[in-house]
């Protein structure tokens, strides 16, 4: 006696998620003439393998699609016969209950909605994968869990076949390889839980999560995320660089004077089912309407240019603060600045500044002055520019300290101008008046090299102390106030830096005193 073969809808039920292909799928539902039960069978199953999930959609939709015909056209046979809406009513202000279709019809239109609105992120989530190189079929997922052989799977049998004596030392083992080099890596996320998780938190976990090419994929084809961008953006770690985020930043549009957002481009145009005019009929089905990670939420007004301003210097001062990346912040800062948006200038002064502090002194990074002394934005405003000075010299040496003021003190001195300048109170004697200052309370080596380096020889724009009166006086402060009696050599190469100097000649039985003391008093006569 044969065995009694279950009908099509038993053996579906039976089947688990994990037997699930296309193949089953065309070999099964096909078959099933109920048309709401297989609708609503396509619309029960969430498979992680994308290609069988493509397969059911399509199945569920093709069992919908006249149904929405009828409905449809229902609608607009009723309108044409004097039921139309009145002016001024809504698009679907009207009594469903007027129009005539097959029983079951609302039932299809809201799993067609469903189907729909699954198929849009089954799209989108075959799109990421692809542009991320991760893989998305269904026994991928599950060998990709772990590194070592489970219970069950092909592992064993492939490291049997490895260490086969009887292979052909010339054959190169295909099947081992093959699916190791298709599989790419797992993604983050399961297809059936990508589908049913609401699309800003997908958002914000590739955001979290550094997945930038799949939130840059996202963001461009839902368009509703662009009303979460600033939830998003904070969900990016400090540390990510600006240049990042391309296609998922917003940009300045100076012509408005408003924020630009990134591009949006949906996969589709709206069928009829999803239309408001639908709803009424979609609210008589005896089944609940189906939603899967579709949000609604009201667009959010573009920020002007103060907006974006404030909204950039709060995220430079965190990362600032909690990361103490003085180069990350800055990269923001000139990002912002290079789209035109206002009120960055001077931010973007104290952090290229500080910068140079952090990163650019001299001596062993070990020694820099950060590793001494937590510098970040807000010590660096708070810091007088003596301090700052010192700082930015402390490693300096008499044979780098010439090109240390060139490269990190002059430029500062420079935007300390300026900024005084801006305040209404210009006050052209800031460079020298701190520079001298400097000098002044300089070890005489120092105070020498620094000399050197202004020569009158030397073009005037290489000349840290660009006038001769200044250098004569300063040289003169130095040497009577300095209790460094032993550097006799010292304060010579600081007279004969001098306009006019010259080295005072010297025989065999003048001792470096004796030549100091002459130095001293042409000095004097000078």
């Amino acid at each position: 006696m044969s065995a009694i073969t279950p009908n099509p809808a038993e053996r579906w039920i039976d089947l688990t998620d994990d037997e699930i292909t296309p193949e089953v799928i065309e070999e099964i539902l096909p078959s099933i003439n109920d048309s709401v039960w297989v609708a609503a069978a396509c619309v029960d199953r969430l498979l992680d393998d994308v290609e069988a999930q493509r397969c059911l959609i399509r199945t569920g939709l093709s069992r919908t699609e006249e149904a929405s015909k009828e409905a449809k056209k229902a609608l607009d046979l009723a309108r044409s016969l004097g039921d139309e809406q009145e002016p001024g009513d809504a698009e679907g202000d009207y009594d469903p209950s007027t129009l005539e279709f097959e029983d079951g019809t609302p039932e299809l239109l809201v799993l067609r909605r469903a189907l729909l609105q699954r198929s849009d992120a089954t799209e989108t989530y075959a799109a990421v994968c692809a542009e991320c190189g991760w893989s998305t079929s269904k026994l991928v997922e599950e060998d990709s869990d772990s590194d070592s052989p489970t219970e069950g799977s092909s592992s064993e049998s492939t490291d049997v076949e490895d260490d086969d004596p009887w292979a052909d030392e010339d054959e190169v083992p295909s099947s081992p390889a093959s699916p190791q080099t298709e599989r790419g890596t797992p993604p983050p996320i399961l297809l059936s839980t990508f589908i049913l998780t609401p699309i800003i938190d997908v958002a914000l976990l590739f955001a979290s999560t550094l997945q930038f090419s799949a939130l840059r994929l996202l963001t461009m084809h839902h368009g509703e995320l662009l009303s979460h961008r600033w939830k998003i953006l904070a969900a990016i770690p400090l540390h990510v660089l600006p240049t990042e985020l391309s296609g998922i930043l917003s940009t300045f549009d100076y012509a408005s004077e408003k924020e630009k957002l990134p591009d949006s481009t949906p996969r589709r145009e709206p069928e009829w089912v999803e239309t408001s005019e639908a709803v009424p009929i979609l609210q008589t089905a005896k089944l609940p309407l189906v939603t899967g990670s579709e949000t609604t939420v009201e667009p959010s007004p573009l920020l002007n240019g103060v907006e974006l301003s404030k909204w950039y210097t709060d995220r430079v001062r965190r990362i600032d603060s909690e990361l103490g990346l003085v180069d990350v912040a800055l990269s923001w800062v000139q990002h912002g600045a290079s789209q035109g948006i206002p009120g960055l200038d001077e931010l973007g002064e104290d952090l290229s500044l500080l910068s140079r502090l952090v990163y650019g002194t001299s001596g062993p990074s070990d020694r820099r002055p950060s590793n001494k002394t937590k510098w970040n934005l807000t010590t660096w405003q708070q810091t007088d520019p003596r301090t700052t000075i010192n700082a930015y010299l402390s490693n300096s040496t008499p044979d780098t300290i010439a090109s240390d003021i060139r490269r990190l003190v002059l430029p500062y001195l420079y935007v300390l101008e300026v900024k005084q300048e801006r305040t209404g109170k210009p006050d052209p004697t800031i460079p020298t008046r701190y520079l001298y200052d400097y000098i002044l309370s300089s070890p005489l080596p120092a105070v020498a090299a620094i000399f050197e380096a202004s020569k009158p020889i030397l073009p005037t724009s290489q000349r840290l102390i660009k006038k001769n009166d200044d250098m004569s006086r300063l040289a003169l402060a130095c040497l009577y106030g300095s209790d460094e009696l032993h550097e006799w050599g010292t304060m010579t190469r600081i007279f004969e830096s001098l306009p006019g100097g010259q080295a005072s000649p010297t025989s065999d039985d003048e001792t470096a005193e004796e030549a100091a003391d002459m130095t001293l008093r042409a000095m004097a006569d000078f």
